[in-house]
């Protein structure tokens, strides 16, 4: 009998041992026999409680677990072996080996997902890899470092944990798991890092009070990767057209604004545009939050102003420009020249802006300048890329005041260059990998604002909601898009005066029949109907139909038994009709 021996291990010190790995046993059906042996003096070797012979079929992929005992000395050797025939031998792949000292705590560590500095979305689990000898793992999860305000020292058994609730969109979360046994925790622990992206809300959440009801209409998300903002904050509008001009001729949707709207955080760039004195807008700390805020939750952001930079106070958002304004300018801006080994190398701009006097700025940390003026040379644009969250672009001068010339000196083409900087160009439709919307889910609070509950059972597949629930009284609603990989953040809130209670209307000739209904329900109207809906008494719309009739005949038999309410449209007008349905 032929006997091939790999000796794998040498340990010293270690009273009880056991050995853990993973395998695949390719049966030749030879008779060949696979073991574990060990040896106190590497002459003579003793078989380990643990053997597989071929003849059986394949085995595995499988873990195993042996431990080794019976041996007097402190140091041993530990040796796959193959007996038998090797001529025909087909394989013993062995993998992922451990060798631990079973009087000993477990060893650290390493994440499966997410992985250490990688971006997830919203709902991701936490899994970590299984280490041998471990009995549980101490999980330490928060957005402090070292992790603790949210788990803190939390014990699970097994390798996954799944967060109770869902995560701020663009914050880093940090999270440590500490393997332990009843002989302590193991050490080395690392701390890992990852940030949440974003999920794109609803936007233009609009809600209106009827005599019986609520009704909630929105529109869908923006896609990130196709829709630009503008905003426009210079009285003379010297730029803002001519980047929402240039972005449009490359194919970008784009959205203008001459204030900041309620919600920025949807659009994958925002141009903003300050102007130059004296004709220019001061940057307020409400507005230079906002960009900060946007700029935390994953944007890209170019500013363009002629006094932002040195002369006014800056806000939150100017350090994340890594801009260092140097002077206040001395109306010297004649020729724009692109930096060698940037990406504006070779471009040259005469400037026809309305003022030559702006801020001279330089680059700091990872930043680099893009553009300078010629004579005297000073840098005018600035761009910092480098961050993993957010990318930068600032400017002194106005986009407005440049002059084309020949290739490669055009404002298109430097918008090409911003937009590579942002790593948007080319990205001008939707991509296959942007994530679908599921459905929406609708909450209301009826405590003016501090607390919201969501009010409807399943998610709403259509861009409105009729909520027939409320009493008297002043209630605010948002809407959360739901997507497979969790939920976004909330749309916008709107506020819903409710001067009447919820009833039925008895403005229109309708009649009902049969009411309580069991099968189907006849309505007939004196005027046309345009179409109706049922809600249940949670607000969710079970049924709809458009009519252009004076009557209908709507099956009801496959609802639960219980109260409805017809939603009836007339000429544009609502009705509310309460039906019974019975079993």
């Amino acid at each position: 009998m032929e006997t091939l021996r790999l000796p794998f291990f040498y340990v010293e010190d270690w009273d009880n041992i056991s050995l853990e790995f993973k395998h695949y046993f390719e049966d030749a059906g030879t008779g060949l026999t696979a073991k574990i042996q060990w040896s106190e003096d590497g002459t003579n070797w003793t078989d380990a409680a643990w053997e597989i012979t071929s003849g059986n079929g394949n085995i595995g992929p499988e873990t195993v677990s042996v431990d080794i005992t019976g041996f007097n000395s402190n140091s041993i050797s530990i040796a796959f072996v193959l007996e038998g025939n090797h001529n025909q031998f087909l394989g013993w792949y062995v993998d992922d080996i451990w060798c631990y000292n079973v009087d000993s705590p477990p060893p650290s560590t390493s994440p499966i997902t997410p992985v250490n500095g990688g971006l997830v979305y919203n709902g991701a689990s936490l899994i970590w890899d299984e280490v041998p000898n471990a009995n549980a793992y101490r999980l330490y999860f928060g957005t402090d470092n070292p992790p603790t305000n949210i788990e803190n020292g939390l014990s699970i058994v097994g390798n996954l944990y799944v967060p109770e609730e869902y995560l701020d969109e663009g914050t880093s979360y940090f999270w440590k798991i500490v393997p332990y046994n009843s002989f302590g925790d193991a050490s080395g622990c690392s701390v890992w890092e990852f940030t949440v992206r974003k999920l794109n809300p609803p936007v233009n959440l609009f809600g209106e009070a009827f005599e019986s009801h609520v009704q909630l209409s929105w529109e869908i998300p923006f896609s990130t990767l196709d829709s630009l903002l503008i905003i426009d904050r210079d009285p003379n509008n010297s730029s803002g057209p001519e980047i929402k001009t240039t972005l449009q001729d490359l194919g970008y949707e784009v959205t203008f604004k001459t204030n900041f709207p309620e919600i920025i955080d949807p659009y994958a760039a925002i141009f903003t545009c300050l102007g130059i004195y004296s004709s220019n807008h001061i940057l307020t700390e409400g507005e230079g939050q906002q960009l900060a805020d946007y700029l935390n939750n994953g944007g890209n952001l170019y500013m363009e102003g002629g006094d932002t930079w040195f002369y006014n106070d800056p806000t939150a958002v100017h350090p994340m420009f890594n801009i260092n304004g140097i002077s206040d300018g001395n109306g010297d801006l004649n020729i724009i020249m692109g930096i060698d080994g940037t990406p504006a190398a070779g471009m040259a701009f005469n400037y026809n802006g309305e003022n030559n006097w702006i801020d001279h700025i330089a680059p700091m940390g990872d930043a680099y300048l893009l553009l300078k003026n010629d004579m005297p040379e000073y840098g005018v644009a600035v761009v910092n890329t480098n961050d993993e969250l957010y990318n930068t672009i600032g400017a002194s001068f106005e986009f407005g005041g440049l002059v084309d010339g020949t290739l490669p000196s055009t404002k298109e083409t430097l918008m090409i260059k911003y937009l590579q900087a942002f790593d948007l160009f080319g990205k001008n439709s939707i991509d296959a990998s942007y994530k679908s919307v599921l459905g929406y889910n609708v909450y209301r609070s009826d405590d003016n604002g501090s607390t919201y509950s969501k009010v409807n059972t399943q998610p709403i597949i259509e861009t409105e909601y009729v909520d027939i629930a409320p009493d008297i009284g002043m209630y605010y609603y948002y809407v959360k898009a739901v997507y497979e990989e969790g939920v976004s953040i909330p749309s916008n809130i709107d506020s819903v005066d409710v001067i009447v209670g919820v009833h039925e209307t008895e403005t229109f000739d309708i009649s009902i029949c049969p009411n309580p209904a069991t099968d189907e329900v006849m309505i007939n109207s004196a005027v046309p109907i345009l179409d109706i809906s049922l809600y249940n008494t949670v607000g969710d719309k079970v049924y709809y139909q458009p009519v252009n009739n004076r009557s209908i005949k709507i099956p009801v038999s496959k609802f639960n038994q219980g109260i409805y309410y017809l939603k009836i449209n007339i000429g544009g007008n609502i009705a509310i009709k309460k039906v019974i349905i019975r079993r």
